[in-house]
């Protein structure tokens, strides 16, 4: 299931936090050293301005690369070609990807992130080239984006595309729920939010799930950053007005006031 090497993870973290006790003063250097010695190391711990040089060199390397192979599909082909480029250009950088793991054994060093957004982005937009633009286009979008978002978080234990794939979850259902009335949707994603919360924060300390904590870690706070938003007075009285093309004069309240009132105040607190 995960692209990268569990027994080489597990290693690197366990050195890192031997790390962080010798420094700490909580372990001696004998200590340390014989936990570097039961936990060898095959994967190389980046530094973070390292990885942000590399994340930017091989994401401009690869846009560069994509450029020209977009200009051989697309070549008379129009839209529906360049959806087909933009596939195949996720399958060569899924391929490379996959070949750096493996046999060059990167990890979290930029380089294999950027290949991983790379060919993410380009598998979601190629699709949304080639899939018809029926009426529930909108919500199939959400629906594709989702379901690639969260494969690739599994996979490649990201949690920025865990992020991203629970926006797209947010995406759909208000694809879904628009069209029962908006003045449910403030209380179902409230409700959504809470739910996804509290599910996130129990996996959190399952050692099964314990590759994927920092993803889990994000998406709590991202569902209570949206239940907050979803009570909040101000952005449903926003939003509703542009959702329901109606403006409400100085001085007049939205339906059920006084509970947004509530929840913008007491929320944070």
């Amino acid at each position: 299931m995960i692209a990268y090497d569990k027994k080489n993870m597990e290693a690197l973290e366990i050195r890192q936090l031997a790390e962080s006790w010798f420094a700490s003063g909580l372990i001696d250097e004998p200590t340390k050293l014989a936990i570097f010695n039961s936990y060898p190391k095959l994967y190389k711990s980046t530094k973070p301005l390292v990885q942000v040089g590399l994340f930017l060199f091989t994401l401009l390397a690869t846009l560069a690369s994509a450029g020209l192979i977009l200009v051989f599909f697309g070549t008379g082909g129009g839209e529906l070609a360049v959806g087909y480029g933009l596939v195949f250009l996720f399958f060569l950088s899924v391929f490379l990807l996959e070949y750096l793991i493996r046999v060059k054994h990167i990890f979290k060093s930029g380089v294999d992130t950027a290949l991983l957004y790379f060919s993410v982005s380009t598998l979601i937009i190629g699709l949304i080239l080639i899939i018809d633009h029926s009426s529930d286009y909108q919500a199939l979008v959400f629906f594709i984006a989702f379901i690639i978002l969260s494969v690739s978080s599994i996979r490649y234990t990201d949690a920025f595309l865990s992020g991203a794939a629970y926006i797209s979850l947010l995406g759909f259902l208000y694809q879904i729920l628009i069209s029962v009335g908006f003045r449910v949707m403030p209380f179902a994603f409230m409700l959504i939010s809470c739910g996804i919360y509290f599910l996130a924060y129990r996996k959190q300390n399952d050692v099964s799930l314990r590759f994927w904590r920092k993803n889990l870690q994000f998406i709590c706070l991202l569902s209570l950053l949206s239940f907050y938003l979803a009570g909040n007075y101000f952005v449903v009285r926003e939003a509703g007005e542009v959702l329901m093309n109606t403006y409400l004069p100085m001085g007049e309240d939205i339906p059920l006031a006084i509970v947004f009132y509530l929840f913008t105040a007491i929320i944070p607190l």
